[in-house]
């Protein structure tokens, strides 16, 4: 197993690994190598943890992202991220810095209500679907973050919105407390 303390070697094939699954078939050799005596180098396992943390962002942001589409959301949070390029660049040039959210493609009044009215029924059906305890709590704050983002920017000042009744009634933190439940 002194091959698997070869830093190219490793770099090669944690190169190769695009699924946590895999990670932790390569880490089971470093575990059963520390069982024998073997001295794994602080080096090797710094770039397995990193390896680790970006396998279990990506995670997130894949279940997270799944989450968000199969519920309705989805399409909002891509537009609002559109929409805030575009202000954020209006702003830079000064052609004007108050383009309402309301104004911008596919987050008329008729399409946040719609899609937010969406993400409240099916989140009162769906709960987030995932084992692993800490994957399950940063998906479920990823989500929440999103719905946040959205929320904050609807009824901030360049929202343009009239409030609804169910976007009233589902203030960030009552969501919070639905997601993270």
């Amino acid at each position: 197993m002194d091959f698997l303390f070869s830093e190219p070697l490793l770099d090669a094939a944690l190169a190769q690994i695009k699924s946590m699954d895999q990670f932790e078939k390569l880490e089971e050799n470093f575990r059963v190598a520390e069982e024998s005596g073997k001295t794994v180098p602080h080096e090797i396992k710094a770039k397995l943890s990193d390896k680790r943390k970006k396998l279990h962002g990506n995670l997130v942001h894949e279940k997270a992202d799944a989450y968000l589409e199969e519920s309705g959301l989805g399409k909002l949070v891509e537009a609002k991220k559109k929409w805030v390029d575009v202000h954020f660049m209006a702003e830079a040039h000064g052609v004007g810095s108050s383009i309402p959210m309301v104004s911008y493609s596919g987050l008329s009044q008729e399409d946040l209500q719609t899609g937010m009215n969406a993400f409240y029924a099916y989140l009162a059906q769906h709960k987030v679907d995932v084992e692993d305890a800490q994957l399950k709590e940063d998906v479920c704050k990823t989500i929440f973050k999103a719905y946040k983002d959205l929320y904050d920017g609807a009824t901030g000042e360049f929202g343009g919105y009239v409030p609804f009744e169910s976007m009233v009634e589902h203030p960030p933190e009552k969501v919070k407390e639905i997601v993270m439940s």
